[in-house]
């Protein structure tokens, strides 16, 4: 597993995890339309009659367009793959690091992956991974996006534009455009796929034009806990309730590891170590 950097701080890692598609997209697939559902809340007239739609996250979408937007799933996720998902993006968390050493004392606290499944005719449009919809005078309560400092994808199964070999499970269309550095990535089982989750990275999924696009979707944040804001990281999964955020208890041990192991004669450039452990920083403070 390579670490492939686009620019901007976009980096993609090719074939990161062996992905057993025949158990997992037909998973998937029992979980969509629920899913779906589970989604969003129907603003109603007077008469009952629909109007319009507002998903989790605040935004309304009229109703022609439910099946435009991409569907999240973060229940059921229950095969070990998923597991192992989150295993390989930690690896290339690491990896990360090691290209860009200023971002290890921003990883606090990481989201648990979720999926995103998007059916033929869904898009999404131009956006940052920390945008919360803010606007003066309409402060949003759930704020926990605003901590994300760089997201992570996982893609489950290929893009097949025209004129490529047909794959198992594939989709055409679905290419993620980062403008700002003229980036289009072309989903690859496997992949790996980190960047930004501020402005820099912000980005958009073209139209799906044949099959479904899966991808699982998590994210490394900062800042402290605020559960009125949606904040509420826990120390290991056994302790999870409600949410998926996990504190990243060890992210600066484990990068010092990684380095060590890496580099075992001592010739680690120094710019790697930079920003290693600062475990008794606060220690004195009064």
């Amino acid at each position: 597993m390579e670490p492939i950097h686009l620019g901007g701080g976009t980096v993609i890692f090719r074939n990161a995890v062996d992905v057993p598609q025949d158990t997992v997209i037909p998973h998937l697939e029992s979980l969509k339309e629920s899913a779906r559902e589970q989604m969003f809340t129907y603003v109603r007239d007077e008469n009952g009659k629909p109007l319009h739609v507002i998903n989790q996250g605040g935004f309304i979408y009229e109703l022609d367009d439910i099946m435009k937007s991409p569907v999240r799933m973060q229940n059921g996720l229950d095969l070990p793959f998923f597991e192992q998902c989150e295993d390989a993006v930690y690896k290339a968390l690491l990896m990360y690091v090691e290209m860009f050493p200023a971002i290890l004392h921003c990883l606090w606290w990481r989201s648990v992956g979720h999926i995103l499944a998007y059916d033929k005719g869904a898009k999404l449009g131009f956006h940052s991974d920390n945008d919360v919809n803010y606007r003066y005078g309409a402060e949003p309560q759930m704020q926990h996006a605003t901590r994300n400092v760089l997201s992570a994808l996982v893609y489950l199964n290929d893009c097949v534009d025209d004129g490529d070999e047909e794959k198992p499970y594939s989709f055409s269309g679905g290419h993620m455009s980062i403008p700002y550095f003229d980036i289009d990535i072309k989903p690859e089982k496997g992949m790996i796929c980190m960047m930004p989750a501020n402005y820099l990275g912000a980005h958009e999924i073209f139209e799906v034009t044949r099959g479904t696009r899966y991808s699982y979707l998590g994210w490394f944040a900062q800042g402290s806990a605020d559960p009125d804001r949606g904040v509420r990281p826990f120390g290991s999964k056994e302790e999870m309730a409600m949410g998926n955020q996990l504190w990243l208890k060890t992210v600066i041990e484990d990068y010092d590891s990684y380095i060590d192991a890496k580099y075992k004669d001592g010739t680690a450039p120094e710019n790697l170590k930079l920003f290693s452990s600062r475990k008794k920083d606060h220690q004195n403070e009064t």
